[in-house]
């Protein structure tokens, strides 16, 4: 019989919905999808294609939880458009540096590698670490650097055209003078 003194707390059952992870392990053609809860309990996977379609039907498939985050591999070249679309959409995206998610998956129970088990590892490095950077949609910066990277690909590319010509030319003729900045080649 209890005691009279004795007090039981009793803590009301926490019935907001819990946040969802869903960690991102990116290909060229595919991407596979892997939700965890807050503890990293995996609860559902999926693989879809790399493509603004897959993009919709994974959105879709994430809409069973009414509160989650995506955690994307910070492999920018390969999730970039599903960033955009998945940002668009209203969705929390966090980008996880590759090495945080090897950490978890040296430390993982299933052995091997495979992409639901580095989808999984992308989702518990973000549930880890706190202060993983958001994914923004890129703006005019974005497009000033392609123009100025494509501008740096087309000098160095110049360079090594004529660097190669000059080599030809010394093999015809050791004795041509080719001007390092000339307007021409004087034959």
């Amino acid at each position: 019989m209890p005691n009279d003194d004795c007090r039981y707390l009793v803590h009301p059952i926490d019935r907001s919905p819990q946040l969802i992870v869903i960690g991102v392990d990116a290909h060229k053609s595919t991407h596979t999808f892997v939700a965890v809860d807050e503890v990293g309990r995996k609860l559902a996977e999926l693989t879809a294609k790399a493509t603004t379609d897959g993009h919709l039907s994974a959105i879709e498939w994430a809409t069973q939880w009414p509160q989650l985050q995506f955690a994307l591999e910070d492999c920018r070249h390969v999730t970039r458009r599903l960033e955009a679309d998945l940002l668009n959409r209203g969705h929390a995206v966090v980008r996880v540096k590759t090495q945080l998610m090897a950490l978890h998956r040296r430390s993982a129970r299933e052995p091997g590698k495979s992409d639901p088990i580095d989808a999984h590892a992308v989702a518990m490095a973000a549930l880890r670490e706190p202060n993983l950077p958001i994914a923004r949609l890129d703006g005019p910066a974005r497009e000033v650097k392609l123009l100025s990277d494509h501008r740096h690909d087309l000098v160095c590319e110049r360079t090594k055209l004529i660097s190669r010509l000059r080599w030809h030319l010394h093999e015809l003729d050791p004795e041509l003078h080719v001007p390092l900045r000339g307007s021409g080649i004087t034959v």
